[in-house]
């Protein structure tokens, strides 16, 4: 049941990730309290952009080393995910392997941290245009 359990969440850390994400909203249309919240977490970013998602709001920035950085919010400032952009090298040693054996030949593309607000960490990673879901300790987590 665990299992099954994990496997559901680490399930919405992806669709969070990948949710149908609108064209950027001007900052005055983002609820104050989505605003507030990201003030809050992210009190020295500049320019970032606000698009609406199914679950609320998503604001696009980049990390200090340059990486796409995205935080995800329901409509009434609850984090529901902070979405890292990450190297290959930073992935786990089990990840990396399991690329390896089963898609030999494909090229990496964009690859994630996710963070939910409890601290459960996933990774997803784009792989010759499919992505692919792995759990904090680098295990392959099958879609359903």
């Amino acid at each position: 049941m665990k299992k099954f359990l994990l496997v559901v969440m680490l399930a919405a850390g992806m669709h969070s990730l990948f949710a149908q994400v609108n064209p950027t909203v001007p900052g005055d249309s983002v609820p104050m309290s989505v605003n507030k919240a990201f003030l809050e977490k992210y009190p020295d970013v500049k320019g970032m952009a606000w698009h609406r998602t199914a679950q609320g709001y998503r604001a696009g920035f980049k990390s200090p080393d340059n990486m796409d950085q995205f935080a995800d919010y329901d409509s009434t400032g609850k984090m529901i995910s902070e979405n890292l952009e990450m190297k290959k090298e930073s992935l786990p040693a089990s990840a990396i392997d399991y690329i390896s054996k089963n898609l030999p030949d494909q090229q990496y593309g964009k690859i994630y941290q996710v963070t939910k607000p409890d601290g459960l960490k996933n990774y997803v990673v784009n792989v010759g245009g499919k992505w692919l879901l792995f759990d904090a300790q680098g295990s392959f987590v099958p879609s359903k």
